[in-house]
């Protein structure tokens, strides 16, 4: 009997050191590189850092703030970081190129009921009509970007000629100046520049050229490549989920993200309290990333179309 009983014991033993590890050998956190401009919406990230939600998720995040979504591309491209953000314009101009990278998980929404970039010209402006903007000079963040795209669809579904339109690149925080000294006739912009502007009195909107490409659509994306997502699936997709629940939770709780957001950037909070609510998408779905492949192709913007379905990283994806 005792025998028995000290064989099962030591059985047991086995078992349970098998099964249950010794205290402080609990596996390594992954280690991610992260690089992103550290804008308004980008709240839901340093809220799942400040909040320790990555650490929860079994990952080390190191984040690297970098001035453009071009730079983050070019990080990722090059094996400086794991994971970028970029508008998704950008991200399906390099996939045409046939650069294999893959959308991780959403940031911002564009939504036509609160259109957080506009089209605005000076008050006493005559341009009322996209046919009135043929001939006329529109400040734009970037010459192939996604609000020029917004333009361009714009005057093309009001029945003018997209082409007849100029654009001139400039940073969204001196395209107020440019309007008021008559460099240019438009200016696109985004949230807070755009409560700025309307806060001068000095602005009228002409559109919000966005609800041209859809009604809803994602602005811009985390993505990776595909050959850092074929091996680190488990890992990207832990980060998927946080940032999901992460724009879940900063969605619902604006007011109490605005100190956060001022302390990451330059916005004042008598702004940020004006400005209106830049929300992240929850969910990263065809339906949000397809039209602007579709105005992309209209627009000359790439020769031909993407599937957006083959863009999207989910836990079913084969490489």
């Amino acid at each position: 009997m005792h025998q028995r009983q000290a064989a099962f014991a030591f059985v047991a033993s086995l078992v349970l050191s098998v099964v249950v590890p010794a205290h402080g050998d609990a596996p390594a956190p992954v280690s991610i590189t992260v690089t992103f401009v550290p804008v308004a919406d980008a709240v839901p990230m340093k809220y799942a850092i400040g909040e320790g939600l990555f650490q929860k998720a079994g990952l080390d995040v190191k984040v690297d703030n970098v001035g453009s979504g071009a730079l983050a591309t070019i990080a990722v491209v090059g094996g400086a970081a794991d994971i970028g953000s970029a508008n998704t314009l950008s991200i399906v101009l390099a996939r045409s190129k046939g650069v294999p990278l893959m959308l991780v998980a959403p940031q911002a929404q564009y939504d036509d009921r609160n259109p957080t970039t506009q089209l605005l010209v000076s008050a006493d402006s005559p341009i009322k009509t996209p046919k009135d903007l043929e001939g006329r000079t529109v400040a734009v963040a970037g010459l192939h970007d996604l609000l020029a795209l917004g333009v361009r669809a714009w005057m093309s579904t009001g029945g003018a000629d997209p082409t007849k339109v100029r654009f001139i690149e400039t940073i969204q925080s001196t395209m107020l100046a440019a309007l008021d000294a008559k460099r240019v006739d438009a200016i696109m912009v985004s949230e807070p520049i755009l409560t700025t502007c309307e806060a001068s009195g000095r602005t009228r909107m002409l559109a919000g050229p966005y609800g041209s490409i859809a009604q809803r659509f994602v602005v811009d994306d985390f993505f990776a490549s595909a050959a850092w997502l074929a091996s680190h699936r488990d890992a990207a997709l832990r980060f998927a989920d946080v940032m999901r629940r992460a724009t879940a939770y900063t969605n619902a709780h604006y007011d109490e993200m605005i100190p956060l957001i001022a302390s990451y950037t330059s916005i004042s909070l008598e702004v940020l309290r004006k400005m209106r609510q830049i929300k992240g998408a929850q969910a990263l779905t065809p339906d949000q990333i397809q039209p602007i492949i579709e105005a992309a192709v209209k627009y000359g913007e790439i020769p031909s179309g993407l599937r957006a379905q083959e863009m999207i990283f989910t836990a079913r994806t084969r490489f």
